[in-house]
C-alpha cells in the first residue's frame, strides 16, 4: 500500500484527464501560479505597447498637423510669391511693348526723316 501511494505522489504534472467529456488540465499549485503570473505580465506588457502605441499615434498626428500647417504657411507664401512676379511680368511685359511701340515709332520716324533727305538731296 505504501508502494502505491509513494508512485502517486511521484506522478508529473500537469496531467489531463477528460470529465464529462470536458478535458481538465491538473496543475501543481506553483505551476498555476506560475502561469497566472506570466499572463498577467503579458497582459502588462500588452498594455504598456498599446499605451505607447497610442501615444506616438497623437504625437504622429499632431506632427502631421503641424507639418500640414507649415506646409499650407509655405504653400501660401509661394503662390503670394507667384501673384508678386505674375505682376512684376505684366509691368516689364507692359513696358517692353511700350518700348517697342516707342522704338517703331522712333524707326518709322526716322525712315521717313532719311527718305525725305534722300528725295530732296537727289532732286
Amino acid at each position: 500500500m505504501l508502494l502505491v501511494s509513494h508512485l502517486s505522489l511521484s506522478q508529473s504534472y500537469p496531467k489531463t484527464k477528460i470529465i464529462n467529456g470536458d478535458t481538465v488540465v491538473l496543475l501543481l499549485k506553483s505551476q498555476a501560479d506560475d502561469i497566472n503570473t506570466k499572463f498577467y505580465n503579458y497582459n502588462e506588457k500588452i498594455n504598456t505597447q498599446k499605451n505607447q502605441i497610442d501615444s506616438l499615434f497623437l504625437f504622429i498626428k499632431a506632427s502631421e498637423s503641424d507639418k500640414i500647417d507649415s506646409l499650407r504657411e509655405q504653400l501660401s507664401i509661394a503662390i503670394t510669391a507667384n501673384n508678386q512676379l505674375f505682376g512684376y511680368n505684366e509691368g516689364l511685359r507692359k513696358a517692353f511693348e511700350d518700348m517697342s511701340n516707342s522704338l517703331d515709332s522712333a524707326l518709322m520716324r526716322r525712315a521717313r526723316y532719311i527718305k525725305r533727305k534722300y528725295i530732296f538731296d537727289n532732286y
